[in-house]
This record gives structure tokens, C-alpha cells and sequence, in this order.
């Protein structure tokens, strides 16, 4: 994975990168999700301190919050991409630092950063990532590419899938990369 960063991410390409399997898309999912992972549904939180609803891993996450879910698709899909940034930026300032599964938190090292990787992912497609992760978000933790790349200048971001010539996709890996496709985003 490194050498393929390396390779792609020189300061001539204009392309920066990052790997970071699921945790880019969960941390998205954490950001754009939040009151719909905390929402209140009956019998899913046990204590304060969970970092997570304890249906997050079943079918029943996304069933029981799906009309919430999808309202708050709707409103993401019609959104700019700064918009989208600014969405995440309230949820970042409200809760920095509080637990919650799959969110990184550290993952950049500025919110810049962030604001970048915004600008070079579509809304719609990025929707169509998040409805994927809601409804399975178990098996969706799994298989996701192991790099991301983004140009800012050219508002254009890539999914690597990284093999040797020995190894072979997985079901998940497969998976997704039929989910990126059909969500229009590049993937290799």
C-alpha cells in the first residue's frame, strides 16, 4: 500500500492519499450520521457511556431508524460539497472526542484536510456509501478499499483495492467495489 501511495502521491501529480480502509467511511459515517446512530430507539442504549447503539450490527440499525435515515439522505444528496463540510464541521465541534464506533477522529491531522476530501467527493455518491454502511454496517466494516486518494485541485478522488499478483478480492472487497461503482465514484 505504501509503495502505491508513494507512487501515485508525488507533489507533480497533485494527488494525496491516505491509507485507510474503512476507517475513512465509517469516520463520514460517525460525522454525517451522528444523531441517527444516537437517535433515541427503544432498548438501544443500556448506559451513557456506550459508543454505539447496541443494534448497530444488526439488520434492525437501519429498519428501526429508516425513515429518519433516508429524510437525512435526501438533505445530504441536495447538499454542495462545502455544505457537506460544514455538516460535519457541527458535528465535529459538538463532539470531538466523544467514543463512537468507527469514528476516528485523528484520522487527518487538520480539518483542511477533511474540507478537501469533501470538495473531490460528490454528495450523491458519497449518500449512496452511507445508505450502504446503514444498512449493513456490520459487513460493510469489511472489504472497503485500501486507499483513498484525492486531487483537490481537480476535485477528483480514487479507491484503490491494493493486491499481489497472489491474492484475489474478497466477497466484501467485491462487494464494495460494486457499491462504489454503481455510487459513481472512481475505483481501481
Amino acid at each position: 500500500e505504501e509503495l502505491v501511495l508513494h507512487k501515485y502521491c508525488t507533489p507533480a501529480s497533485g494527488w494525496l492519499g491516505i491509507h485507510c480502509e474503512g476507517s475513512l467511511l465509517c469516520t463520514i459515517f460517525g460525522l454525517l450520521c451522528w444523531d441517527l446512530i444516537f437517535m433515541d430507539v427503544e432498548g438501544v442504549f443500556q448506559t451513557r457511556f456506550q459508543s454505539h447503539p447496541l443494534d448497530m450490527f444488526t439488520d434492525s440499525f437501519y429498519n428501526s431508524r429508516a425513515r429518519e435515515m433516508e429524510a437525512r439522505f435526501s438533505v445530504l444528496a441536495k447538499m454542495k460539497s462545502q455544505e457537506l463540510y460544514e455538516e460535519m464541521e457541527k458535528c465535529w465541534e459538538a463532539h470531538e472526542g466523544v467514543a463512537c464506533h468507527g469514528l476516528k477522529w485523528d484520522l487527518f491531522p487538520n480539518r483542511q484536510t477533511w474540507a478537501d476530501i469533501c470538495h473531490c467527493l460528490q454528495p450523491k455518491g458519497l449518500v449512496e456509501l452511507l445508505r450502504a454502511m446503514a444498512m449493513d454496517y456490520s459487513g460493510h466494516c469489511a472489504g472497503f478499499p485500501d486507499l483513498f486518494l484525492w486531487h483537490p485541485k481537480k476535485s477528483m478522488s480514487l479507491f484503490l483495492e491494493v493486491k499481489s499478483t497472489n491474492d484475489k478480492l474478497s466477497d466484501r472487497q467485491k462487494e464494495w467495489i460494486y457499491i462504489l461503482q454503481r455510487a459513481k465514484q472512481q475505483v481501481v
